[in-house]
């Protein structure tokens, strides 16, 4: 059967999936589509009916349409513990760092997203699956493996950008349990809206800390 790459797909649309029976494979580059496969794209509904015919066309002319940065994909040697029921954090600052050394300590396993290659290919260099790009973007998450995820952490300072990532994780993964960091309680009202799981405000949480602190060191009081 043809590959993924062969597809000759409109620009604004990607193949973030592929059914397989009861599986779903993440599609690269050379993955072979095969007869009964089910293709999940990702696209504005006129692009979707134009790939539709690219998709059906039995002999399709060649035209890469997954990422060939390896850093952009998973190895293919990645245990299964960071492809299903994983925790995948988004952004490597100074906020994810700490979520994925907690995470670490307590031996959950993880997937990261940055987009600084730098680190990603430090992260890689120390055993931790990572993938570079912008997780705005459909086709990161997917690489990230977010459609079997338990958890969904965004950890960037751009809310915008973290809306685009809680709507397409619902795609991939309407189950999915999501945390986002909101830089104000109107950025959390607007993160609400979405059905997030959990919102941390950087200022309330701080205030909780530092109030937790003195109550336990109050005596008589609650803490």
């Amino acid at each position: 059967g043809n590959t993924v790459a062969d597809l000759v797909l409109p620009p604004d649309v990607l193949v973030l999936l592929i059914g397989r029976g009861e599986e779903f494979v993440v599609p690269r580059g050379q993955t072979r589509i095969e007869p009964y496969d089910t293709l999940l794209l990702l696209g504005r509904p006129a692009a979707l009916h134009e790939a539709s015919k690219a998709v059906l066309s039995p002999t399709p002319p060649r035209h890469p349409r997954i990422p060939d940065d390896p850093m952009a994909t998973l190895p293919l040697t990645t245990e299964e513990k960071y492809l299903t029921r994983q925790v995948v954090v988004i952004g490597y600052g100074g906020l994810g760092k700490r979520v994925c050394d907690i995470l670490k300590k307590h031996e959950v396993p993880f997937v990261v997203a940055e987009q600084d290659r730098v680190i990603v290919e430090r992260l890689r260099g120390l055993g931790q699956p990572a993938v570079v790009g912008d997780a705005s973007s459909a086709m990161v998450l997917a690489q990230a493996h977010v459609v079997r995820a338990s958890v969904l952490v965004i950890t960037t300072p751009d809310a915008l950008k973290a809306l685009q990532m809680i709507e397409t994780a619902r795609i991939l993964n309407a189950g999915i349990d999501i945390v986002v960091h909101a830089q104000s309680e109107m950025e959390a009202t607007m993160f609400a809206k979405e059905n997030v799981n959990r919102i941390l405000i950087a200022e309330n949480e701080l205030a909780k800390n530092i109030t937790g602190y003195i109550l336990r060191r109050m005596p008589g009081k609650p803490s």
